[in-house]
């Protein structure tokens, strides 16, 4: 098992490695050099800086997410967030969010648990950067034919969130009861039941789940407002509601479970939607440096790897 995952590991490897030539091989690397120059290093940490709040909101939005079944503080949140980040650069599609509920699991904060609270809060997530791609691209009043299909899956993703926290869950409910017939499984059954447990649990504090929604809203509003900085960074003037909109929808690209973090595919997708607004070696060089905001956290969260490998054992 362990042979394969290093085989995955590297076959990612050499796909970031494979793609990135690709994209210099049809770029001047002069111009490409020239651009690197010109970087604004005082508008570089200016844009790191907002990493700060977006580490505080995640680990307190992952404290509130599991406070009905364990009590962990601020700190804690951010630092099992900071791992993992780490992990998500060896695993695949953001996999590794798993690891906040593995490294912190107990008798009744249980790995079915801690894996429903992931789904609801990558539910969040995708769901409010599938609504800022909406409104960006509304605003830039073309790409309606693009925003079709985000908003068709936006409505889906809403559909699940309103059953989960409408729907009446608890034991011999119309829906539990799908599931055990649906599901022909037992350990993937279990855990959807379990899944629908969490959910039943957690919805009842409305104040929490409404805190909840709107961190996840402002964390990725900053997560793209970091993005929009990075532009000022390679000095290129994008409007904001164009990086807005577009941003998700090359973050979203990124989630291919193909390359390291999404390195590569991210980058590849940036040069094709901004093609209009910025030329090709400025947008790679975008790419790189948005790329920071996967690979800091990531270094972060090694700090504490062994204390939580200790610790989960």
């Amino acid at each position: 098992m362990k042979n394969k995952k290093w085989l995955s590991f590297a076959v990612s490897v050499v796909l970031t490695l494979a793609i990135f030539a690709i994209l210099f091989s049809r770029i001047d690397l002069a111009m490409f050099m020239d651009s690197v120059r010109n970087i604004s290093i005082c508008a570089l940490l200016v844009s790191l800086l907002v990493l700060v709040p977006i580490f505080y909101i995640s680990g307190y939005r992952w404290k509130l997410m599991i406070s009905d079944y364990k009590a962990i503080s601020v700190s804690e949140g951010i630092k099992t967030y900071l791992l993992s980040q780490s992990l998500n650069t060896i695993t695949p599609s953001r996999i590794g969010d798993l690891g906040k509920a593995y490294f912190l699991r107990d008798s009744r904060f249980n790995m079915k648990i801690g894996a429903a609270a992931v789904i609801l809060e990558k539910s969040f997530d995708l769901i409010s950067i599938l609504l800022f791609a909406v409104l960006g691209v509304l605003f830039m009043k073309t790409g309606f034919g693009m925003a079709y299909y985000i908003i068709l899956l936006l409505c889906l993703l809403l559909a699940f969130l309103v059953v989960a926290f409408t729907a009446r869950l608890g034991k011999g409910s119309l829906v539990c009861r799908c599931v055990s017939f649906l599901i022909p499984f037992k350990r993937l059954r279990s855990l959807a039941l379990e899944m629908l447990s969490y959910f039943d649990t957690v919805r009842k504090d409305r104040k929490k789940v409404t805190i909840v929604i709107l961190s996840s809203f402002l964390l990725w509003f900053l997560h793209l407002f970091q993005g929009y900085l990075f532009f000022w960074v390679v000095g290129q003037d994008i409007g904001f509601f164009i990086a807005l909109g577009l941003i998700p929808i090359g973050i979203l690209a990124g989630m291919i479970p193909v390359t390291i973090a999404g390195m590569g595919t991210r980058d590849a997708a940036f040069i094709f939607l901004f093609s209009s607004y910025a030329p090709a070696q400025v947008m790679i060089l975008f790419g790189l440096i948005f790329s920071l905001r996967y690979v800091i956290p990531a270094l972060l969260g090694l700090l504490w790897v062994n204390r939580y490998m200790v610790k989960s054992q």
